[in-house]
């Protein structure tokens, strides 16, 4: 019958099918793998930070967090964006990003096509990169971030943390 969700296990690639394998005396019998798509995003509008969902904030993201009025979510040193597309096009994408200690710049790119490089400074930066039509394709997009590194695990925080996102901007079809 139909059984109830374990856990989610989120991963940076928009792949169709994917298994699982249960060691021989599993507590479990069997294990089913669903994909859950995250919804198509408007052509003009900003992504939710703050929303537990990890269909968009895929591989190398952490859950998001508050620090007094201000939602983020940590990125580790590569993190990764599903974005669903209905209508492909040129588009820009804007982040407002804190860099962890020590990190200087992060680069983007979209389904493998660098989109370019932000430097940051020890305050929120927004970065902006622009997207060539070509780089995107209808369906599920894979917007991925790399920090030149990350900050070093501490005793207080064993995650890998390289830059904190305040907020992400989105418009398609400049």
């Amino acid at each position: 019958g139909a059984g109830r969700s374990v856990f989610a296990l989120s991963l940076s690639t928009a792949i169709g099918r994917h298994t699982a394998t249960l060691e021989p005396g599993s507590l479990l019998p069997s294990l089913r793998v669903c994909q859950a798509l995250p919804p198509p995003i408007a052509t003009t509008g900003a992504l939710n930070v703050g929303d537990p969902d990890r269909r968009i904030f895929a591989g190398g993201w952490h859950d998001p967090e508050r620090a007094n009025l201000v939602r983020f979510r940590w990125a580790e040193k590569v993190s990764t964006m599903l974005l669903p597309i209905d209508t492909p096009g040129s588009a820009r994408i804007v982040l407002s990003v804190s860099p962890a200690a020590g990190v200087t710049r992060v680069d983007a790119s979209m389904n493998g096509v660098a989109t370019g490089s932000c430097a940051l400074t020890a305050r929120w930066n927004d970065c902006r990169f622009d997207i060539p039509a070509g780089a995107m394709a209808t369906g599920v997009n894979c917007f991925t971030l790399n920090a030149d590194r990350a900050a070093p695990n501490s005793s207080r925080d064993r995650r890998e943390l390289a830059v904190a996102v305040q907020s992400v901007l989105i418009r398609i079809g400049r």
